[in-house]
Order: C-alpha cells, then structure tokens, then sequence
C-alpha cells in the first residue's frame, strides 16, 4: 500500500507494473578503466565522470540500488537520464511503459520512502526484488500531467533561485579580488595579519552551536552526540575561517559570520584577523584559482596533504589600509544580506517543494476530473499492455534450455 491516502478514482500497482527492468544491459566500469569521451556514465547518485562508449541511447529513470540516499528529505533517489549514457551496477534502469506518464513516475520516485524495501545495515541496499513490489499510485494520464506541469513549475522556482545564489557567489569574490589587486600594494604574508585561534570549549559548549564546513554549502552545522565530550572543540567567533586541514586544498573552507560564538571539531584550524582585517578578502582570495594554487605549493609533497596554519600563515597576502578595510568590510555585509535573502527563500520553497510532493500523490495537489476516466481503467489497461508485451518477448536462453529439460 501506499504511504499516502488517494482518492477513490485512483488505482494502485506495483513498480514491476509500469516499468521494464533494464538491469541486466548495465555494466560496472573501474575508474582505470573508463576512457575518457563524450559519453555520460552514471551511478547511484548521478553523473560519476564519462567514457567514450555507451549502452543505452534512450530517456530512461535510474533508480539507486546501493548507496542512494534512502530516507533523504532533501535528496534524490531516482532521477532521469537521456541519450547515448553508460551505467553501471549501483542503479536500477527502468523503461516506462508507453501508457504511463515518466515524468509522473520519476517525481513519485524521487524522494519516496523506500526504507521498508531496503536491506542491508552497512550497505542499505534496494535490490530489483524489494524495488519491484514498491506501490505505484495511479492517476488518469490526463491528472498525471498536470500534477507533473504544477510540480515542475514550483521546482524551476527552486532553481533559479539556486542560481542567482551562485552567481552573487561568485561576484563577492571577484570583488573581494579587486580589492586585492587595486589597493593590496604592500605584499606580506597570512602570517602578518592573522594568527591561529586556540581557545578550547571549557565548559562543554553548553548552548554553542555545533558548525563544520562543507566544500558545497560553506558553513553547516556538526551532529554531535550528547555523550561527546566536546571540552576539546575549537572557539569559533564571527569573522573567524576555519577549514579541515585535509580538505583544504580542494577549496573546502568557511568564513563564520554568525553574531554568537561556536564551536568546531579540535581537528580543524580556525584562523582568526590580528586587528581591522577584513576575513572575507582573505576567504576570497584561499577560494580563488590563485589562492588554491599557493595552497597545493605548501601541500606538495605531504603524505596525506594537511595544511595546517603554519603552512598557511607563509603564503604571500597584501596588507591593506584601515580605509581599504573597511570599504571592504561594508561589501561583504551587503552581500550577506543579499545572499542571507535568498537562502531564507529557498528554504522556504524547499519546505514547499516537499509539501508539492505530498499533496501531488495524495490527489490534493489538483483538481480530479470525472471525464478524465479513472485510475482504475488506466491499470486494466497497462496489466494488459504489459500481459501482451511479455508473451510476445522471445524466451531467453536458459529460459528455453529449461524448457528442454523438461
């Protein structure tokens, strides 16, 4: 059953029932061994590189096998793919049948529940068995599309949304360089302008926020267990960057710019200004294509690639003057405004996006249309396409070499 209640005029089936399982065209393929060409290959969670072969050339759903994020509000488990592509192992590929809508399906799909189905502690996996009896709620085609047109619409919003978020990204930074390269006229280094904070958290963190730093959202906040004794955590205050030490030169570093204190793993460096400096001109320039290339110089050579802050304090950065400082300063509080703006905005239609979905496969989402038929008639109608569609397939091999034996 579903999790969800729908309407009277739907119908129910399972995955098996509206899709052809493609499972056995798929092929692992080691990184060594991928050559690389214009051919998309895919995996669980998406696009893992390219090879210049490929095995399937037509629109098709992939659906995680292993490794998904099952039981994620906020990521995928199935997601489309079209053209010439290669695929390996980790994903279930499944063909929808011609009377029923993809897109319908995929969205369905996407963020459906599938811990029940999945097996596996170490590894949760969703095998071709379990993924088959998955419940497939059943709309008219016609109510399929426009539940699908309503859902696409709000997730564009989300979109561009994520969009103007990565170019005002992107602009801060540039103008964090022209800073540096317009009024950085007294070349020093990290050193003569910041040190290293090494306050501990000597009370336990009692009521501190907990923060990490991811190489895609900056700063993110750290689950930490209650029993954790946190009284080695790092202080972080506003205006500090931190940054795992192993993570550093892929550009994986955060500028905190939150009005409370916090509180860090003690494995990271947090990297704190000596007096007026303004930290985002800093930020900007370890993101930069510059910074990151004077960052691979002090890691070159090292057996697992820390930079720690003494590696760091020696790469050349200008000093700018109290004036340059603070013109720079009052960029970056404008442009947290701005992105501070958009993140509570596409917080909210995330919190929508979810509510979409709900509403979407539980018949709320819009109207039904009696004229339309029924969900009912439409599953008569695929039981028997696909009835049809499996007695006219040829028998496989072993198939027949069975049938011999007997």
């Amino acid at each position: 059953m579903s999790e969800l209640e729908i309407p009277e005029s739907w119908a129910e089936c399972r995955l098996e029932n509206v899709v052809e399982f493609l499972d056995s065209k798929r092929r692992p393929l080691a990184a060594n061994l991928r050559i690389h060409g214009p051919y998309p290959y895919y995996g669980a969670n998406g696009l893992q590189g390219y090879h210049n072969a490929y095995i399937f050339d037509e629109p098709l759903i992939l659906l995680a096998e292993d490794g998904g994020h099952f039981g994620s509000k906020t990521k995928d488990i199935a997601y489309r793919i079209e053209g010439k592509t290669w695929v390996n192992n980790h994903a279930h590929v499944l063909r929808t049948i011609p009377i029923f809508n993809s897109s319908f399906l995929l969205h369905y799909l996407r963020r459906y529940n599938v811990k029940p189905f999945v097996t596996g502690s170490t590894v949760p996996k969703l095998n071709q068995e379990k993924s088959r009896q998955i419940p497939i709620s059943i709309p008219p085609l016609a109510e399929q599309r426009r539940i699908v047109t309503k859902i696409e619409s709000t997730f564009k919003r989300i979109e561009a949304i994520e969009k103007a978020v990565e170019r005002a990204e992107v602009l801060s930074r540039k103008m964090a360089l022209a800073f540096l390269k317009t009024d950085g006229d007294v070349q020093s280094t990290v050193g003569d302008s910041y040190s290293e904070r090494i306050e501990r958290c000597k009370n336990g963190g009692q009521g501190l926020r907990r923060v990490g730093v991811s190489n895609e959202h900056g700063v993110v906040d750290l689950r930490i267990a209650d029993d954790v004794n946190t009284t080695r955590y790092k202080l972080v205050q506003k205006g500090d960057i931190f940054y795992n030490p192993m993570r550093l030169n892929v550009g994986s570093l955060a500028l905190y710019d939150g009005n409370e204190q916090a509180i860090t793993s003690p494995d990271y460096v947090v990297v704190k200004p000596r007096g007026i400096e303004c930290s985002w001109l800093l930020y900007s320039f370890l993101k930069s294509e510059a910074g990151l290339k004077e960052i691979a110089k002090k890691t070159k050579g090292s057996v697992r690639e820390r930079v720690y802050f003494k590696s760091l304090s020696e790469i050349e950065f200008p000093i700018l003057t109290q004036q340059s400082n603070t013109a720079a300063r009052r960029s970056f509080e404008t442009f947290t405004q701005m992105l501070n703006g958009f993140g509570l905005a596409k917080q909210q239609f995330k919190a929508i996006n979810s509510s979409v979905l709900s509403l979407a496969f539980s018949g709320r989402l819009v109207p039904q249309d009696p004229s339309e038929g029924t969900g009912h008639q439409l599953l008569e109608q695929i039981l028997t396409a696909k009835t049809n569609s499996d007695s006219t397939k040829a028998p496989s091999p072993r198939a027949k070499k069975r049938k011999s034996l007997k």
